[in-house]
């Protein structure tokens, strides 16, 4: 007979439950209050530490991004500054300049340790500062730290705020009725606010001051360009404006004797600003647009290096000359991909210019004819930064240098240059030309690349990088990079004076007193005169001329036996990063490859140039490159999909008969800026 073990009844569940319930409702608090109040423990502990490391700096802090870079010194990461415990708020104390711990349901402010203090009034809670990843939605209680996950762009206040590390936050707007402090990173600030102060640290591109109360807005920091509509504004010492515009006479600004503010303009005649001291009145009548445009011969900007003037066209280029007398930062606008150099004129740069990456094509002169202010007390560095120049008969990127320490930086010549004198690609002369004395000078090289062909049709100098240094009873002296170095390699400098004398200079040529030095990566190097293949004489009837440019079909000469074509291809390789914007690769301005292509032709016959171009892979470092003829157009293309690739292409033809070149002839096509494997619609028309 079997026996069944008897089970739990219904009943007796029941009870187990409940009992069970009974001791969850008993322990779960317990539990809650312990971890709560280790919780409050840790914050408490936190606030104590960060305010020691408040103590240790010593300075006061004018911002909450000083009081979190003190914290940061002392080793406290500020991405983790927040309360554990619930309800509770590890906050900044701008008037004690000190952290505090609140209790938001009591509405409780801890000081720890507890010293003596100003008491803050709920009135006054802006005067405390917490960390956000976003702006309120309800009302703004606190004054606001952008912290590390803090995403927004343009932001609208009524509490002070502080951008933290950020630097893509382009606007912040004030319009609230307290007196806030704002630290901005660069971007537009407006200051709508009529009835109270405004202390502005760090630096912004814009301030547009719509309204402010009595002496409301205080600048501490820099700024491009201060537009004041209505209100008093100060200009504290120590800070920085580029360009001041006051709009209407319900505006009044007072200069502190230490501020520096370079330009004052005004919309109406009559204006009085108090600068150091000392009333002055405003004698230049602009608009707004005008002034902050640099009188409309630029897209817009600045002149500073946080925000140049903007260059969108080539009538924008050339008013780089009318500013000559200010040393001033210049940028070509993103999305410029070319700029037709053709009969550019004669550009006289004093500042820093950055290409952004522009290719300028069918130059047939200078980019730039003098660079640097000329004046031997002139320490200001002159950069030449991140763009290609495409000659066809032009004399070099720069012509004459007048800066004491001028750099090339990430800049690409590819095409010919044909000159009478001194040929140069980069540099054609020196410091000492154009000027009574000569004096000492630096031209550095880094990242910069050429293979172009020089020709010089005379006896004089021909150089690939500084074509004569005149550098007087000064000392000249050049230094480039291992990798600009090796980028010249290919350029060929072609001799066609009546001697025929077969020499040219890799560096620089030199001066009769012999006063110029060369490094290559700080080492001290020789200036020997380059012989061999890449220093070639020719006949001066033989050299290009602006009229052979562009051409792909070809009747070749009677007598003509071979045509050689050589395909030139220098490139620039960046990457994407997660905000879709262009970061260079290590390769710089890139390499340089020549593919040559020999064909047995009939005197007379037509050919294709094109079509003589096919089935070749081009194959440089890690990155691979390819290219194919298809419906008349040359389309290249790279083989990795997240690339952008600028650069250029320049066919070199070359006729010969028994051995000995005829004609030549030459043209150039740009990159498209996109040519990745998933994209193969990204191609060149041939032109």
């Amino acid at each position: 007979m079997k026996k069944f073990k008897k089970g739990f009844t219904i009943v007796e569940l029941v009870i187990v439950i409940a009992v069970i319930a009974i001791l969850a409702g008993v322990l779960i608090p317990v539990f809650s209050n312990v971890v709560e109040k280790a919780n409050k423990s840790k914050d408490t502990q936190l606030v104590r530490n960060l305010n020691e490391a408040l103590a240790v700096d010593m300075d006061q802090h004018n911002t909450m991004y000083d009081a979190l870079q003190a914290a940061k010194e002392f080793g406290y990461d500020v991405g983790k500054i927040n309360a554990s415990a619930t309800d509770h708020e590890i906050l900044w104390d701008s008037v004690n300049d000190c952290f505090v711990y609140l209790n938001v349901k009591e509405n409780k402010l801890q000081y720890i340790p507890n010293t003596q203090h100003v008491e803050i009034a709920e009135d006054d809670y802006h005067k405390l500062w917490k960390i956000v990843d976003k702006i309120p939605t309800a009302e703004q209680s606190y004054s606001l730290y952008a912290g590390d996950g803090f995403i927004e762009t343009a932001v609208e206040v009524k509490v002070g705020f502080d951008v933290g590390e950020n630097d893509d936050i382009a606007k912040v707007t004030y319009t609230g009725a307290k007196e806030v402090t704002i630290r901005t990173n660069g971007g537009t600030l407006v200051v709508n606010n009529g009835s109270a102060e405004v202390v502005h640290y760090g630096s912004s591109e814009v301030v547009d001051i719509m309204e402010a109360a009595g002496q409301s807005y205080h600048l501490f920091g820099q700024v491009g360009f201060l537009k004041v509509t209505k209100g008093n504004v100060v200009i504290e010492n120590n800070a920085e404006v580029k360009g001041l515009h006051v709009v209407s006479s319900e505006a009044t600004v007072t200069i502190e004797t230490e501020a520096a503010v370079e330009a004052v303009t005004a919309e109406i005649s009559g204006l009085q600003v108090t600068n150091g001291g000392k009333v002055e009145e405003i004698g230049e009548v602009k608009s707004s647009n005008e002034a902050q445009a640099g009188s409309t011969l630029f897209a817009s900007g600045f002149g500073v290096d946080y925000a140049p003037y903007i260059i969108e066209t080539v009538e924008q280029l050339k008013n780089i000359d009318k500013n000559y007398e200010n040393y001033a930062y210049y940028k070509v606008a993103d999305g410029v991909k070319s700029i037709d150099a053709k009969d550019l004129g004669l550009i006289y740069l004093n500042g820093s210019f950055d290409g952004n990456g522009v290719a300028f094509r069918n130059a047939n002169g200078y980019i730039f004819k003098k660079v640097g202010s000329g004046d031997a007390d002139d320490d200001k560095q002159v950069v030449l930064n991140d763009f290609t120049v495409v000659f066809e008969g032009g004399f070099g990127v720069v012509g004459n240098g007048g800066a004491a320490n001028l750099l090339f930086k990430n800049v690409s010549v590819t095409g010919y240059l044909l000159c009478d004198w001194n040929a140069g690609a980069f540099l054609r002369y020196g410091t000492r030309n154009g000027h009574a004395t000569g004096f000492d000078y630096t031209v550095s090289f880094e990242k910069c690349a050429s293979n172009a062909e020089i020709y010089s049709t005379s006896n004089a100098y021909n150089a690939i990088l500084v074509g004569h240094t005149y550098s007087g009873e000064g000392v000249a002296t050049i230094k480039l990079d291992t990798a600009t170095d090796k980028a010249i390699q290919s350029t060929k400098l072609y001799y066609t004076g009546a001697e025929k004398v077969p020499f040219g200079y890799k560096y620089y040529c030199t001066t009769a007193n012999g006063k110029t030095k060369v490094y290559v990566d700080n080492k001290e190097v020789t200036n020997d005169k380059l012989t061999g293949a890449n220093i070639i004489p020719v006949d001066s009837t033989k050299v290009p001329s602006k009229a052979d440019s562009g051409k792909y079909i070809l009747t070749t000469e009677a007598d003509t036996t071979k045509v050689l074509i050589t395909l030139n291809f220098q490139y620039t390789v960046y990457t994407d990063n997660t905000y879709a914007e262009k970061i260079l690769t290590e390769s710089g301005v890139g390499g340089l490859l020549d593919t040559e292509i020999a064909l047995d032709v009939v005197g007379g016959e037509e050919i294709d140039i094109l079509e003589s171009i096919n089935s070749v892979e081009i194959v440089s470092g890690t990155d691979k490159f390819d290219y194919e003829i298809k419906d008349g157009k040359l389309i290249i293309y790279v083989l990795q999909t997240n690339s952008n690739i600028d650069g250029w292409v320049t066919l070199n033809v070359e006729q010969f008969t028994s051995g000995s070149s005829i004609a030549k002839y030459k043209g150039s096509i740009l990159i498209a800026e996109r040519n990745a494997l998933n994209n193969p619609e990204a191609i060149w028309n041939v032109k």
